[in-house]
């Protein structure tokens, strides 16, 4: 007996730790400390649902605080209590919850209670009296009604319907809306009967529930409620028509009944919208039938109104059945619509569209040629851009230039596709026929990333004239390239050498580079650009960012290529030659001296000028930098960067003959290197004879 009593001892003690600790935390809440009632928010949600009923009964506190904040932590309840595995608390909380619907409950705790139920509630949960008796009270019906719909459950949704019979017309209304809201055959039949009733705001929102939840069998109450509907509710009515068809369609096997609905409506409809409603469904699930019956609605009474959407209709309807009837069809258009019509041709992607475009294009009416070269420019077809090309030797300024406007657009449209061809051939006739210089520039970088065989001689031709020295650095690279590729070397050279004389900014120096490196007859470009590429390196130094260049490691700036040094690691180190194949001349460290971090290396070269003096040393390095020149420190840069052709510069004195460069770059983590660039006092790039 000692034994049973001390165990039921041990099983209660947590227990009853457990309470007390509810009960302080509730205690703190309830006392109005700002301090205990934050420590409750944040402690409560952890505790056993104990406490809930202990907060339900703070919902209704005085205390416009204490009761936000236990409305709060049963939210937060709830959302633990929802969780898989916790079915049985769930319940628990959900009556708990209901408490507060209770007829003596007061209008602050049932405004609480209504908003937590959906939350709360389960999907079988089939105890929802507290709520539902309120949908008979005037006052808490509405909230009540709102309360069930968020719920949405089975049991929420009976409760719904069976209030339908004994509400009146109003509430009728908002019950019919709350259940239009699902999906739900069992609404059917109740709402079937509603359409019988005196109100047409009952009978309209009975067909929005019918739309919803029924099939075949609702098309004819659906159809005759809405002719005997007027005005807005007829217009509601047709809405639901529209609907039902649609969920017809989207469930399959009866087609012929869901586009029957859109063109009865289209028929016989009073209502514009309503019109316009079954006009997009019928361009969203029609096919070639569907044609003629947008043709006929256009040409009711009252079709101008509804142009917007048999245009949108028509957008969507696609297949070779509908481009055939689209293309009969155009001649007996009325003209406005055959130009609004153009955009919709353009998008069906279909060549044969292609000539009533064109002609839309050739027409005198403004509109119409703006609407044409729109759909032109939309095109994924080549031949558009011999069309335009056409167009644009037009002696009409005006329209000259929105006919090249098109052109750019094509040219994007068809690289943006890959159809380089023809990209190619656009942006060459917009250089050719454009006076504007952006927009030729704009063009001729076009020409570069798409080149076409005519456009070779084109820019030939424009070379020879020297009507080319305005443009950017890079695109010239591209016409000398053009010129050595033509075996012109001579005028490729002379255009060359000019071109370096202008290179003066790192993305035109790179420019040359990526254009020109490798070419025939170029020669060796790193060297006309004043690149150094021949060096020794030594290396890897110990080295740290905070000691910067105050450490020196091979008695610098006096050099001895033959010396050996004690490195990093404690091993001997010597000087390595290093001939850089890098376009860019960059002499990548870790190539050849290896993985390293938080070290140094340096780079030595001796090199010959002859007859210059001043100069400037451009210089880019991972990580960073210091130069000398001829043994006199130049530059220093202790930063942690990318390297890049010339970052730093810095002027120089050189003397006539033999000059040393000395370079130490440092090394915190991952890409390690630099590169040397020499030009004179203008910018032009130093060429040198290496030793």
């Amino acid at each position: 007996m000692r034994l049973i009593v001390t165990i039921l001892v041990l099983l209660l003690v947590p227990f009853a730790a457990w309470a007390t600790e509810i009960d302080r935390l509730i205690s703190g809440l309830s006392s109005g400390n700002e301090a205990s009632m934050v420590e409750a928010r944040q402690m409560l949600p952890r505790q056993s649902v104990e406490a809930v009923p202990k907060l339900i009964a703070l919902v209704d506190h005085e205390d416009r605080r204490i009761a936000f904040a236990a409305h709060r932590i049963l939210e937060d309840f709830i959302g633990v209590v929802t969780r898989p595995g916790r079915e049985d608390d769930q319940r628990f909380v959900t009556r708990q919850v209901l408490q507060l619907l209770s007829r003596e409950a007061t209008e602050q705790a049932r405004d609480v209670g209504f908003r937590l139920v959906p939350l709360v509630a389960p999907e079988d949960f089939d105890e929802l009296g507290p709520v539902a008796m309120w949908l008979i009270n005037p006052e808490a019906r509405e909230s009540a009604r709102a309360s069930l719909a968020l719920t949405g459950t089975l049991p929420a949704r009976n409760a719904l319907r069976a209030a339908l019979e004994s509400a009146d017309a109003a509430f009728q209304v908002a019950l019919l809306d709350a259940l239009a809201q699902f999906d739900d055959p069992l609404s059917v039949a109740p709402a079937s009967r509603l359409l019988e009733a005196a109100e047409p705001e009952v009978r309209t929102a009975a067909t929005r529930v019918l739309a919803r939840s029924g099939g075949v069998n609702e098309i004819s109450p659906i159809r005759l409620a809405m002719q005997q509907l007027e005005d807005e509710h007829h217009r509601e009515a047709a809405e639901s028509y529209a609907v039902l068809a649609e969920r017809i369609l989207l469930s399959g096997g009866n087609w012929d009944a869901g586009i029957g609905i859109f063109v009865e409506i289209l028929e016989n409809s009073r209502n514009s919208v309503a019109k316009g409603i079954a006009l997009a469904g019928v361009g969203r699930f029609g096919d070639e039938r569907a044609v003629p019956v947008i043709l006929a609605a256009l040409e009711s009474d009252g079709g101008e109104a509804l142009v917007p959407q048999a245009i949108a209709a028509f957008q969507h309807l696609d297949g070779s059945g509908v481009r055939e009837a689209l293309l009969a069809a155009h001649d007996s258009l009325p003209a406005s619509m055959q130009v609004r019509m153009l955009d919709v041709y353009a998008r069906k992607h279909d060549e044969r569209f292609l000539e009533l475009i064109v002609a839309g294009a050739q027409a005198e009416e403004r509109d119409s040629q703006r609407m044409a070269l729109s759909a032109l420019s939309a095109s994924r077809f080549p031949e558009v851009v011999d069309a335009l090309v056409t167009l644009a030797g037009s002696t009409d300024l005006d329209f000259r230039y929105e006919v090249l406007r098109s052109l750019e657009k094509t040219a994007a449209n068809m690289e943006s596709q890959g159809v380089t061809d023809a990209a190619g051939r656009a942006y060459l006739a917009v250089y050719q026929k454009s006076d504007m210089p952006v927009v030729r520039q704009m063009a001729l970088k076009g020409i570069m990333r798409c080149p076409v065989p005519e456009a070779h001689e084109v820019l030939l031709a424009e070379i020879d004239t020297g009507d080319v020295g305005d443009l950017p650095v890079d695109l010239l690279a591209g016409l000398t390239r053009a010129l050595f590729d033509d075996g012109r070397t001579e005028e490729a050279q002379s255009t060359l050498t000019a071109l370096l004389a202008r290179a003066t900014a790192p993305h035109e120096v790179n420019a040359l580079v990526e254009t020109l490196h490798g070419v025939d007859g170029v020669g060796d470009l790193r060297n006309r650009l004043g690149i150094l590429t021949n060096w020794k390196v030594v290396g890897p130094f110990d080295w740290a960012m905070d000691d910067a260049f105050t450490v020196i490691n091979i008695d610098e700036p006096n050099i001895d290529p033959d010396a050996s040094y004690t490195g990093k690691t404690g091993e001997e180190i010597a000087w390595t030659e290093v001939q850089t194949p890098s376009p860019h001349g960059f002499v990548e460290l870790t190539g050849v001296l290896g993985q390293h971090e938080h070290c140094s290396a340096y780079g030595f070269t001796t090199i010959t000028v002859v007859g210059v003096d001043k100069g400037h040393i451009l210089v880019g390095s991972d990580d960073g930098i210091k130069v000398w020149v001829n043994g006199e420190a130049v530059l220093e840069r202790n930063v942690d960067r990318g390297m890049a052709l010339d970052q730093d510069s810095a002027p120089i004195t050189l003397r006539d003959g033999e000059n040393q460069i000395l370079v130490q770059v440092t090394q915190n983590a991952a890409g390690w290197g630099f590169v040397v660039r020499l030009t004179n006092e203008q910018g032009v790039p130093l060429q040198v004879v290496r030793e």
